[in-house]
């Protein structure tokens, strides 16, 4: 069942429609809101409450356990004005017994993306065969930490409420065309602003810092959450802003290495592909973090090249405005696609 008529909507907005036994998607994009509490979803004919207003322009999607139903109701509530479109309910019990390739998102923010608004109704869509695991719960923009949920923009990272475009999405839609029949994908979102990875003690030391002790253990619990014969297929990591420097050409690269070797070690995935995304060349104007992570990609012919390793460029002219730091919401969909490109070489 889909509406595609753009509705305004200041109360309910109700179909009759048989809805099946098992795993169902309900997703709806909010086009115009007045930000009012927001609109919950219900299903009826066997009474289903969400009991989760959403109120930001953007996709919305809910993954529902149906007992079989016959009646859908999107409910503004509280005072809440917008217009909604694409309301749609997709059967998805055979998705979701599919096994999955997890990937997991990790760094500090420009992987988590928090700057980089607004989200695109249009362009930031749902997928039925993406799922992520949260860092954080949020439940008004669709994160619970211990659920895997539909994975739609702006994913809930560790340490933190997100509203903005990270690049994992993007990734994600591009490493569609590598599944084989029968498989998804499941995303970890494990980035957290702000983190470093350089010295004792920084977020991500191998093996001790918190962040990296957080992604090792959601990457574990998404494992045990989903289907067997699913599987942990690489990192995507975007992080370095923290650790840029004048010495980060000589200390990133090993502190790099060893955290991922310790992530290889501590998942028992030795050969686990890893793609790092590269600063802002705005933020990075001499290069040197760039240089430093460019150094680990397996090709570079550096002392530092790592097998498994590739790094991508971040694109020129493509940050929030007033801020060389932080990708666009448009540069985060660009990175991902070209990191998505580089993890495909890597698993071929």
């Amino acid at each position: 069942m889909a509406a595609h008529a753009a509705t305004a909507l200041a109360a309910n907005l109700e179909y009759d429609i048989a809805i099946p036994e098992g795993w169902v998607l309900v997703s709806y994009r909010i086009l115009e809101s007045n930000l009012q509490n927001g609109i919950n979803f219900q299903l009826g004919g066997g009474f289903y409450n969400v009991n989760e207003a959403r109120s930001r322009v953007g996709v919305h999607a809910h993954l529902i356990p149906s007992s079989g139903h016959t009646r859908t109701r999107w409910i503004a509530q509280g005072g809440w004005e917008g217009v909604i479109d694409d309301a749609a309910v997709r059967d998805v019990t055979e998705i979701q017994s599919r096994p999955a390739e997890i990937y997991i998102l990790a760094g500090q923010s420009n992987m988590v993306g928090g700057s980089a608004v607004p989200v695109d109704p249009v362009l930031d869509d749902v997928h039925p065969l993406i799922s992520y695991l949260a860092g954080t719960t949020a439940t008004h923009l669709g994160g619970k930490t211990g659920e895997m949920r539909p994975a739609v923009d702006p994913l809930q990272h560790y340490g933190g409420t997100v509203l903005g475009v990270g690049p994992g999405m993007a990734a994600a839609r591009g490493m569609l065309a590598t599944l084989a029949t029968g498989r998804r994908i499941a995303l970890v979102a494990a980035a957290k602003g702000g983190t470093s990875l350089v010295g004792t003690g920084s977020d991500w030391e191998a093996g001790s810092g918190d962040a990296y002790l957080n992604a090792v253990a959601q990457a574990q619990l998404a494992l045990s959450m989903l289907p067997a014969g699913s599987a942990i297929r690489g990192l995507f990591w975007s992080q370095g802003e923290s650790d840029n420097g004048p010495n980060v050409e000589t200390s990133y690269p090993p502190a790099f290495q060893a955290m991922l070797t310790a992530l290889r070690t501590d998942l028992g995935l030795p050969d686990l592909p890893a793609v790092i995304l590269g600063p802002t060349p705005e933020g990075d104007p001499e290069g040197r973090l760039a240089a430093a992570q460019a150094a680990l990609d397996e090709t570079s012919g550096s002392g530092f090249a790592t097998p498994g390793v590739r790094f991508v460029a971040g694109p020129a002219g493509m940050t929030v405005a007033g801020d060389d730091i932080h990708f666009s919401a448009a540069g985060n969909r660009q990175r991902g696609a070209d990191a998505a490109v580089a993890m495909a070489a890597l698993i071929a």
